[in-house]
């Protein structure tokens, strides 16, 4: 990992929409954390904000979804790719959570995400996904050994806001 990758931050698909659809707290976390790091999203996020643009259940749905994807740019949040060698390699180690009980089986993407920030070098990965934070660390850290895999940090992002005292609207 050079350097700058240490000042990465992953954001995860619930940030991004939070953000896109008004909500303060994803906002002000938005603003607080390109402080200090670059942001950057995941394959699957992208993937899963296309279908979402296409496929979202309401029409507010999909325009979240269209000013999300159109607005990383202006947001200075990078979408990043990776090798499609490296696929399986995420669905692997998604179903490896899954068969652990770290995750329920139609949350195969957030797997995904998690593996996709490690083979990239994103040390932590900003959620506002409680199923996502609150998976112990322990065994998170576990499942990422077991594939050979650098552990990532998933943080909450209303944590990260109240540890700086940072307040905001609901």
């Amino acid at each position: 990992m050079d350097g700058n990758q240490r000042h990465w931050l992953g954001l995860d698909l619930r940030v991004i929409l939070q953000h896109a659809g008004g909500r303060d707290y994803a906002g002000r976390f938005i603003e607080e954390a390109s402080k200090k790091h670059r942001l950057k999203t995941l394959p699957t996020v992208g993937v899963e904000l296309a279908h979402a643009l296409i496929h979202g259940p309401t029409a507010d749905s999909r325009r979240i979804a269209a000013n999300a994807l159109g607005s990383l740019k202006s947001w200075k949040i990078d979408l990043l790719e990776i090798k499609p060698e490296d696929r399986a390699i995420t669905q692997a180690f998604a179903h490896l959570l899954i068969d652990r009980g770290l995750l329920s089986e139609n949350q195969c993407s957030e797997g995904e995400i998690l593996a996709e920030a490690s083979i990239l070098g994103i040390q932590t990965l900003a959620s506002d996904d409680l199923s996502l934070v609150n998976i112990p660390r322990e065994k998170l850290n576990a499942a990422f050994s077991d594939r050979d895999l650098h552990p990532v940090q998933v943080i909450s992002i209303c944590q990260y806001l109240q540890d700086r005292n940072i307040t905001w609207q609901n």
